[in-house]
């Protein structure tokens, strides 16, 4: 329905125009991470055919799911209240109406009806809305019980168009000027619903407020009209309406976050599954070895951090075990490697060991798991130690380790004392139990 562009009167000033009233209104989760985390799970996919991996909480569902259903509602209503705001971004009026332009001068008032007319089209061919201008006398309107000029320009748009893409000046004064040449005239502007993306009330304002200041000075209101929309067809803004924007942008911006946030995870990792290589949380991350004061042997069955045993190389991978660690890797041809073991080149290798996702933070906590390990190795040994000797390793029987039968020592290689393995004699320590060779105390 049509609703007013705003208007005037004699010693009442201007007013704003009102808003439309019609149509439509106006109104805890599953954590992903590429490091391992406390009760995470490890999965892969593959991407190019290589595999990716990443550990996830254990109530993560790879790809969509019913949750996701619900938050798309609810994306598609603010999607709805936003659309119904960004439809006057880019201004547009209907063409499929009579654009026929009306001046009915009924109060005689209009003295060069041509001129305004051909202003009234100027401002058609620009904007796309129909302007037309009725001029009545105050007896007129108010002999139909109409209580304002609002009221009665409302029921005189009805009555003139059948659609809503019009802009009906009406002016009105009375029919004799009183005895002190008072004329107390005025005007409103009536607009329909489909002019609003362009016709504003900011737009409109620019027009009322110059046709009022016309009024006011004393001019007739056949020059004024004429003048007015001279003036607003080249003052009003037919582009796109960047204000229209700012009340919905911050809405948007936080749909389109939110909804990269919840669905590119299920995009990209809808074809994961829990890695069938990858140890159970309590074999990748245990307890530490034997607490501090036990006398639990060296040589126990019990398995350190590594899946071995205690008398086993925590540093080396199997292969490396295979070739230092045991007697036959010596002289029998199995495994036979005429260079000592460095701990260095075994940690490059089990490293290598891991897929190209072994982070900085993974080898940071497999560092401080070895650390801790052998602090506890030496703990036990401190306490093993009689008092009065306290920089004597302990011996052999002490520790209850069956003496090796380790190579001898000889050239590069050291058998160290109190483990049995095997090592460069570079080393000042043990890479292997961390003990400090006797031969250097």
């Amino acid at each position: 329905m049509p609703h007013s562009s705003g208007g005037g009167s004699h010693g009442g000033g201007s007013h704003g125009g009102h808003s439309s009233s019609h149509g439509g209104s106006r109104g805890r989760g599953s954590s992903i991470s590429r490091t391992p985390f406390a009760g995470s799970r490890r999965y892969v996919y593959y991407h190019r055919n290589r595999p990716q991996y990443f550990y996830a909480s254990k109530s993560f569902k790879p790809g969509f799911n019913a949750s996701h259903i619900f938050i798309i509602v609810i994306y598609l209503f603010f999607l709805f209240m936003i659309l119904s705001n960004v439809k006057n971004f880019i201004p547009h009026v209907p063409q499929n109406y009579n654009h026929i332009i009306k001046i009915e001068d009924d109060a005689d008032v209009i003295t060069n009806e041509d001129a305004l007319k051909l202003e009234l089209e100027r401002f058609k061919e620009k904007t796309g809305i129909t302007p037309s201008v009725v001029t009545i006398h105050n007896e007129d309107w108010q002999s139909e019980n109409y209580y304002n000029l609002e009221r009665y320009a409302y029921n005189r748009y009805l009555s003139e168009f059948d659609d809503e893409m019009h802009w009906l000046i009406v002016y009105s004064e009375p029919k004799n000027s009183s005895s002190d040449g008072y004329n107390d005239w005025c005007w409103e502007g009536m607009q329909g619903d489909n002019t609003d993306s362009l016709l504003t009330p900011k737009q409109a304002d620019k027009f009322n407020s110059y046709l009022q200041s016309k009024l006011e000075s004393g001019e007739d209101a056949g020059t004024s009209l004429q003048d007015s929309f001279a003036y607003f067809t080249k003052e009003i803004h037919t582009g796109p309406n960047f204000s229209a924007l700012y009340p919905v942008a911050p809405m948007l911006l936080f749909i389109l976050i939110h909804a990269f946030g919840m669905f590119f995870p299920v995009f990209k990792y809808r074809n994961a599954v829990p890695d069938p290589n990858a140890p159970n949380n309590s074999a990748a991350y245990p307890s530490s070895g034997a607490s501090n004061g036990s006398n639990t042997s060296v040589n126990s069955s019990t398995p350190n951090s590594y899946g071995n045993n205690y008398g086993n190389t925590p540093h080396a991978a199997p292969s490396l075990r295979n070739q230092y660690n045991t007697p036959t890797g010596y002289g029998n041809g199995v495994g036979q490697q005429n260079k000592p073991y460095d701990p260095q080149a075994a940690r490059r290798q089990r490293i290598a060991g891991y897929d190209k996702n072994y982070s900085y933070a993974e080898y940071k906590r497999d560092k401080e798991e070895r650390d801790r390990e052998f602090n506890s190795y030496i703990e036990q040994y401190k306490q093993l130690m009689p008092e009065n000797k306290v920089n004597t390793a302990p011996q052999m029987d002490s520790l209850n380790v069956p003496a090796p039968s380790a190579a001898p020592s000889s050239g590069n290689l050291v058998t160290c004392q109190y483990c049995g393995n095997v090592f460069a004699s570079k080393y000042n320590k043990c890479p292997f139990c961390n003990a400090r060779r006797s031969d250097n105390l």
